[in-house]
């Protein structure tokens, strides 16, 4: 059985994927004092990985202050750096480094596939930019992948939990003007894509997202049909502008994007729509 190593395992997500994969591979796990220590230490921790999974990183906050902006930069880039560094130290790399970044670093004002060049200014575009730079290992040759996930919806965590109890009181709204883009994917069409990626040897960049575009409305709308709960409130832009500064952009604005690669690739999304991802999610 080969070896999966994972860095952020206690975070949502790593939880989901080390659940997903136990049966498949022997997962091992690297904790802060892993992965804060001297590369060359860090290369023999590391050294028995055939698949290596790097998704540390801070949870990401609209009210994030200076102060937590650093937080959630370092614990991206400077932790992948030293890990890259050990990965550069290794005799025989890993059969793939999967590094996890984000459709954050696209732009407002055009549609991505992977080969965009139309990268945002702000500084979660910026924050991504220098992730993925930073996991840039020459010595991996091809063996490199890039994922760049929209927000994973999931019952178990992450947004959809976060948002879901507002409307269940009927409090849902929709955000702003609602046309902005909701880049996302359903919790098993995600796993399922890491596991088709690994199989089919996938490098370079690769978007996680759904292939069907929704928008903040759509998803307001779907999420209060599932629940049958009315859709009433509308949250003006001007009052996100004011309570978040400039972190509103998060809520304001969004990234279209496309999943060219796994599309050509012939992955099939078993969610491909936001109806069937909140269908299931809400009333499984």
């Amino acid at each position: 059985m080969k070896t999966l190593l994972i860095n952020g395992s206690s975070g949502f997500l790593g939880s989901q994927i080390c659940k997903y994969f136990e049966k498949k591979y022997h997962i091992d796990r690297l904790n802060r004092e892993d992965y804060l220590i001297e590369p060359i230490l860090l290369a023999e921790r590391i050294k028995k990985a055939d698949i290596i999974i790097n998704l540390t990183g801070a949870r990401i906050s609209l009210f994030a202050s200076k102060h937590y902006k650093q937080v959630m930069y370092e614990s991206r880039v400077s932790i992948t750096f030293n890990l890259c560094k050990a990965i550069y130290l290794l005799e025989v790399k890993p059969e793939l480094f999967i590094s996890f970044s984000a459709v954050g670093i696209y732009d407002y004002d055009h549609t991505h596939d992977e080969t965009s060049s139309f990268l945002g200014n702000d500084f979660l575009a910026q924050l991504c930019k220098d992730w993925e730079l930073a996991a840039r290992c020459k010595t991996l040759n091809n063996n490199l992948l890039i994922i760049r996930t929209g927000i994973v919806l999931s019952k178990e965590g992450g947004f959809l939990k976060s948002v879901i109890k507002p409307f269940r009181l009927g409090l849902g709204a929709v955000i702003g003007k609602g046309d902005q883009v909701f880049p996302f994917i359903h919790i098993s069409d995600f796993l399922s894509a890491i596991d088709f990626a690994v199989d089919r040897h996938l490098t370079g960049i690769v978007n996680f997202v759904a292939p069907v575009n929704c928008t903040n409305k759509q998803f307001s709308v779907s999420v209060c049909k599932a629940l049958k709960r009315p859709l009433i409130f509308k949250v003006p832009s001007v009052f996100v502008k004011i309570l978040l500064g400039d972190n509103s952009s998060m809520l304001l604005k969004g990234q279209d994007v496309v999943p060219k690669v796994l599309t050509d690739n012939n992955f099939i999304f078993q969610f491909p729509e936001i109806d069937s991802v909140v269908t299931n999610l809400i009333n499984s």
